[in-house]
């Protein structure tokens, strides 16, 4: 079993406190999403709060994670069954259904890229016609240099570095990489989403996302 398996099965959830991610919705909101009654499934959801706030909005809310201890917190706030355990980077999607949107955040770039052909395609035979892929992950991590006071130009005033809890197997990729795969894959690129965000009380420490929405 790889690094990120372990890590992500022995993880403990143990609150639903989390927030929902206003950069996911807000994305959503502008590409035009409704979502009312759209089936929705949340690959890797973890604490929950995505799928919850899915729910609040009417959706048909789906979800998959390999946390055993998340698929039962859930449960709890969710009395719904379509929430199952699963390792979606070797297990297909158990559902029939086809989705109108998979989704995920944080999950994919924990993925050897033979898993991620794999729940690439897997996600692809899932959705419906015109359906909706959307995916998150990590291009970089930065920290911000001694004595440097125009935080702002990160090429000069940052260096590579990971700022993660030193068990957490986080991996960077270029949206290059991505890219490939989905276009192999027959996918469609429809939006894109870059998000900075600063760790740390002082900036010192920057966090690159992407975000990317696909359509079938």
């Amino acid at each position: 079993m790889s690094l990120s398996k372990k890590y992500w099965q022995k993880k403990s959830a143990k609150s639903l406190n989390a927030a929902p991610n206003v950069s996911l919705f807000r994305l959503l909101g502008e590409y035009g999403f409704n979502f009312k009654n759209k089936k929705v499934l949340e690959v890797g959801f973890f604490h929950g709060a995505d799928l919850m706030e899915f729910n609040k909005r009417k959706s048909l809310v789906y979800g998959l994670d390999i946390n055993k201890n998340a698929v039962d917190n859930i449960k709890k706030k969710l009395p719904i069954s379509h929430i199952k355990k699963s390792d979606c980077g070797k297990e297909k999607i158990p559902f029939l259904t086809k989705f109108d949107l998979i989704y995920s955040r944080d999950f994919v770039y924990y993925l050897e890229k033979p898993e991620m052909v794999f729940h690439f395609n897997n996600v692809y035979k899932s959705l419906k016609k015109r359906g909706l892929f959307l995916f998150q992950f990590l291009e970089k991590d930065l920290l911000l240099k001694n004595n440097s006071h125009t935080k702002y130009n990160f090429e000069k005033n940052y260096v590579l570095k990971k700022f993660s809890e030193k068990k957490n197997p986080v991996k960077f990729y270029d949206t290059n990489f991505f890219e490939k795969i989905i276009n192999d894959l027959k996918f469609k690129i429809v939006a894109k989403k870059f998000l900075i965000e600063s760790y740390g009380i002082k900036e010192e420490k920057v966090r690159i996302n992407k975000y990317l929405l696909c359509t079938k």
